[in-house]
């Protein structure tokens, strides 16, 4: 009965809220119903001494012009190349200009200072893994550089450093021994973990970015949850200002959304901190279930946000929407499969021709189709992307199959 009813539920999610763009305009009018109280957390990460100061200049005003606040994540020695790289690289620290304007932040109430990391350098490439700044590193380096990173910090910011946040939201179980044993309360990351019971320390994931902040709104307003918590990672690369390739919105449109967020009367803007010590139910408990529903709807794409969510939601509703998740995955592989399989086989009937050249362009096709299974299957799986690809692989070898088979029974014929 529950994955019946977890299927329903994110079925309402999905009419009431998708598609996102074609419902932004209602909720622009929408005011607060039925006693929610929906917690929003915002987490801005990478302020360092080589991070975009007029952005933050832009961000810290914002926030201030409509009484809100945000935590930030600090890295405390940045490397001075490329995150990415991982040759060894000079490290930078913070410049008395970014001390001081994150310190004036934070007395005004505006800014939670978080460590975010140590470097920031990933010790592994991007196609061995993934981008990370602790995987494979042992327990005492990590311990060593956190604790380090800690006290620089505390020490320039004149503050405690209790939330942390891995680089690229990835960790490891000697990550989370380490951080309990510096003193760390809070692990700020990414949605699947993993996580050590017994520990000190809680998680609060980020679960959205900011270009889906009012759709997963929407959708906590359908929730039968009386406090969502909704947790929004943004960066300064989002911005147009700062990167017109990858950036989707201006500063304009970034006051616009924060004066949207102020005005509604069920929304609740708090920092990791508050909500550690005011919202119910943060444990690790409520961690692993959240990742385990996250991989269920890990796979899908990200127009399909109502499916996934957004919200950090607690223990006992993410269990009951597992195998929901995992069936709305299947099904949407297997729509995927089905219209790749139907499309190739209409082109293959046109492209099809003599038996010769049908066979060329066929086992073409199944060697290139291979050929990107296998990628994807080794570089692409840690999203919806490396799924998809594969699905399409076998849709496109699926749907060659009949046509070609006709083809040469054809060719025979003549």
């Amino acid at each position: 009965m529950k994955t019946v009813a977890g299927v329903v539920q994110i079925l309402v999610c999905l009419a009431l809220s998708a598609p996102g763009a074609a419902r932004i305009s209602d909720i622009d009018q929408t005011t607060g119903r039925n006693g929610k109280d929906i917690v929003v957390v915002f987490r801005y990460d990478d302020y360092c001494d080589r991070s975009d100061t007029e952005t933050e200049r832009q961000i810290f005003a914002a926030f201030a012009k409509h009484g809100l606040k945000l935590t930030v994540g600090v890295v405390p020695f940045p490397v001075a190349g490329r995150f990415v790289d991982t040759s060894p690289q000079e490290t930078l620290e913070l410049s008395d200009e970014k001390t001081a304007m994150i310190v004036v932040a934070i007395e005004a109430g505006i800014v939670e200072p978080a460590q975010h990391g140590y470097s920031h350098q990933s010790v592994r490439g991007k196609w061995e893994g993934g981008l990370s700044e602790f995987a494979g590193v042992d327990y005492k380096t990590q311990l060593r550089k956190i604790r380090t990173g800690k006290e620089y910090l505390e020490r320039r910011l004149g503050r405690r450093m209790d939330i942390f946040i891995p680089s690229y939201n990835d960790h490891n179980v000697e990550t989370l021994k380490a951080l309990d044993e510096a003193g760390f309360r809070i692990i700020a990351g990414g949605r699947y973990g993993p996580y050590v019971k017994g520990l000190r320390l809680v998680s609060l994931p980020f679960t959205c970015y900011l270009h889906s902040l009012k759709v997963v709104v929407e959708v906590a307003r359908r929730l039968p949850e009386p406090q969502p918590l909704i947790i929004i990672l943004f960066h300064e690369s989002d911005f147009i200002e700062f990167d017109k390739r990858r950036g989707y919105l201006t500063y304009e449109d970034f006051d616009d959304l924060l004066a949207w967020v102020a005005a509604q009367p069920d929304i609740r803007v708090l920092t990791h901190t508050e909500v550690l010590e005011g919202v119910k139910g943060i444990n690790t408990d409520r961690s692993v279930a959240f990742s385990e529903f996250s991989t269920s709807t890990r796979w899908l794409p990200p127009f399909l946000i109502p499916l996934k969510t957004g919200i950090y939601l607690p223990a006992e509703t993410a269990r009951s929407l597992v195998q929901s998740g995992w069936v709305f995955t299947g099904v949407y592989l297997l729509a995927v499969l089905i219209a790749a399989s139907l499309l190739v086989f209409c082109a293959c009937l046109l492209v099809f021709r003599g038996t010769h050249l049908t066979n060329i362009l066929y086992f073409a096709g199944v060697a290139i189709a291979f050929a990107i299974f296998v990628l994807a299957a080794v570089r692409f799986m840690s999203d919806y992307k490396g799924p998809l690809l594969m699905t399409l692989a076998v849709g496109c070898v699926f749907g060659g199959l009949p046509a070609y088979l006709r083809a040469v029974k054809r060719g025979r014929r003549k």
